[in-house]
């Protein structure tokens, strides 16, 4: 799971809209299909979406998969070892059980043995999160498809979805909307004690909602430096206040 939320670190930045024009899951399944089947940089860079876009449907990543076959069947030669381990990712980031056998054939190749296990762990919990982000009956339609997949996140019971959410906000989306969901997602949960994945997802709502460095959510960050249970909570409040919102 550190391996996504890391790959997710480094990604490119995402397509997200700053107009309100939602596109029907049938034509984000199409924008994938030729982006999975285009120019490298292009297929990398659809990857890295896929990570947090919701989308299961074996027309994106039959593709990928046909190629990790094909490359495996080559012993790898000559291909970069970045692009072998983003399509192999990518495979975990569908959700779909059918790739497990796939990917388990790749990992007999020590070179990308720690990438597979990091997929087979990950597929299951796609598997859950995919049908949550890309739940459309509960969207705005005055707010953009990338703003309500984030709310859709901020919205689930899973700190680790939550924790995904938080790191998009941190690296690139501020939308008003999108911040009001982080805020009621944090002060729903803070006062709660919380260890592992769990923490770290708190935390990183968090950062994300901080750096937005909007002065309106002042007190609930000085509320969790004073009450929260978890160090790591009242740590990463803390330091919004003292790097983002100083006392005026």
């Amino acid at each position: 799971m550190k391996k996504l939320l890391a790959l997710v670190l480094i990604a490119s930045a995402s397509q997200l809209a700053t107009a309100a024009i939602a596109a029907t899951a049938e034509e984000d399944v199409a924008h994938y299909v030729a982006a999975v089947n285009g120019p490298l940089s292009v297929r990398i860079k659809a990857i890295d979406e896929l990570a947090w876009k919701g989308i299961s449907d074996p027309r994106v990543f039959d593709p990928i998969e046909q190629r990790v076959l094909a490359e495996s069947a080559n012993g790898f030669a000559g291909i970069d070892s970045n692009d072998i381990e983003h399509d192999i990712r990518a495979l975990s980031f569908s959700g779909q059980a059918k790739y497990m056998g796939t990917l388990s054939k790749v990992a007999a190749d020590s070179r990308y043995a720690r990438t597979v296990r990091t997929g087979i762990s990950d597929l299951p919990h796609y598997q859950a999160w995919n049908p949550v982000i890309s739940n459309r009956a509960t969207w705005d339609p005055n707010l953009s498809d990338d703003d309500n997949r984030l709310i859709n996140m901020l919205h689930s019971n899973d700190f680790v979805l939550k924790r995904l959410a938080g790191k998009r906000m941190y690296f690139e989306n501020k939308d008003p909307a999108v911040l009001e969901a982080a805020a009621a997602a944090i002060k729903a949960s803070f006062h709660d004690k919380h260890s592992g994945d769990d923490a770290d997802g708190l935390a990183w709502m968090i950062k994300g909602l901080g750096s937005a460095k909007q002065m309106q959510y002042r007190p609930l960050f000085v509320q969790i430096a004073a009450e929260a249970p978890d160090h790591e909570a009242v740590s990463h409040a803390q330091r919004v206040l003292d790097k983002y919102l100083p006392n005026p």
